[in-house]
């Protein structure tokens, strides 16, 4: 039991982070899945990161502020939306940069997502839904 204890409190202090992975996982599995039809279809890597990215900023604004953040209140949704307009941008120039060395484009925005939805965290725990 002494050994768990420390276990049990290392989870308790970032359990907000812990449930952020869990949704952001769901959250970036549909955004992956949205961009990765729309560029099987023949849709240009740009345009589809920004339909992606536009199909789950409503769904991941009631599921990251509700049960990560514990609450979405409407007033927070353009703050929200200014994150993600950031994150699009450093997603863009990610997969570009990774296009550029020869990798494909699903490997390469595969390749971005972590850092992007660990920064994500950060900017909307600071920035969005400070003050829950």
């Amino acid at each position: 039991m002494r050994l768990l204890n420390p276990i049990i409190g290392l989870v308790l202090r970032h359990m907000q982070l812990i449930r952020f992975l869990i949704v952001g996982g769901i959250n970036t599995l549909f955004g992956y899945s949205v961009f990765f039809v729309l560029t099987w279809m023949g849709l240009h890597y740009p345009l589809a990161i920004a339909l992606a990215t536009i199909a789950g900023v409503t769904f991941n604004f009631q599921s990251v502020g509700r049960l990560v953040f514990g609450g979405a209140p409407r007033s927070r949704f353009w703050r929200f939306v200014g994150v993600y307009c950031l994150i699009y941008l450093l997603n863009l120039g990610g997969v570009r940069a990774l296009l550029e060395i020869g990798a494909n484009v699903y490997v390469a925005n595969a390749i971005v997502l972590l850092p992007l939805s660990l920064l994500a965290f950060l900017l909307n725990r600071r920035l969005v839904f400070s003050n829950l």
